[in-house]
């Protein structure tokens, strides 16, 4: 059995949930132990994280609070690196290449599995700047799948929304943005939605009539799986 490092703290709700969906799968899967972990809770300032949500600027300041907790988690003995966060994934190449352990990547996992389930085409919400890195646009297309993106005027209230969430305002008001970008989505005959950002789950109105692809449950079922050296099914 492998130990996971996570690399985490964008939020810190974000990793805890994380950690608790491992922990359930493992539940479920009757298997009879709890999951090895190591949390390193990434001390960012909280100033860089607002920049990023709101202004789509200065991804880079992340990178060496990255490599310190990513070198952390080698030294404390994990066995690979995952990092609950899809934003920061634009890092993941620098990352890499800072450390000798493997690094899962939400990305990868995620159009994989997506894959699997024969979608043709999917709205993707998350921050504009991930939108603006391409990274999940050009791996669901990798994998046969035409992704849709909200329009203008809707990522901009994404990434208020976003922001909101940082700061603990107004959660009803961020619940009525994203059932109004599923229904944007709906009106394009859009069934699915990617859920590009592990911070907005918690949120998410019920809508029955879209169903809702999660990367950080994504992430969570392919942790456990390389914990367990891939012996469990992801269904």
């Amino acid at each position: 059995m492998k130990t996971a490092g996570i690399l985490g703290g964008f939020g810190p709700e974000s990793t805890a949930k994380f950690q608790l969906e491992i922990v359930e799968i493992f539940r479920a899967r009757k298997i009879k132990t709890r999951p090895p972990l190591l949390i390193w809770q990434t001390p960012v300032p909280l100033k860089i994280e607002k920049t990023l949500v709101l202004k789509s600027k200065g991804v880079s300041k992340f990178l060496p609070f990255l490599v310190k907790g990513a070198k952390r988690l080698e030294k404390g003995g994990a066995n690979f690196i995952v990092i609950p966060c899809n934003s920061l994934h634009i890092l993941i190449n620098e990352l890499r290449c800072s450390v000798k352990l493997p690094i899962l990547s939400i990305i990868e996992e995620t159009s994989g599995a997506l894959g699997e389930k024969r979608i043709s085409k999917i709205g993707v919400i998350g921050t504009e700047v991930l939108i603006e890195s391409q990274l999940h646009q050009k791996c669901l297309r990798s994998h046969g799948i035409h992704p849709i993106l909200p329009s203008k005027k809707n990522q901009d209230l994404i990434n208020q929304s976003i922001g909101a969430i940082l700061g603990n305002n107004n959660a009803d008001w961020v619940k009525k943005i994203l059932l109004q970008t599923a229904e944007e989505f709906l009106a394009q005959d859009v069934k699915d939605i990617l859920l590009a950002c592990t911070d907005l789950r918690p949120f998410f109105p019920e809508f029955l009539k879209i169903k809702i692809h999660d990367t950080l449950q994504i992430l969570a079922v392919a942790t456990a799986k390389e914990i367990l050296n891939g012996k469990i099914t992801t269904s």
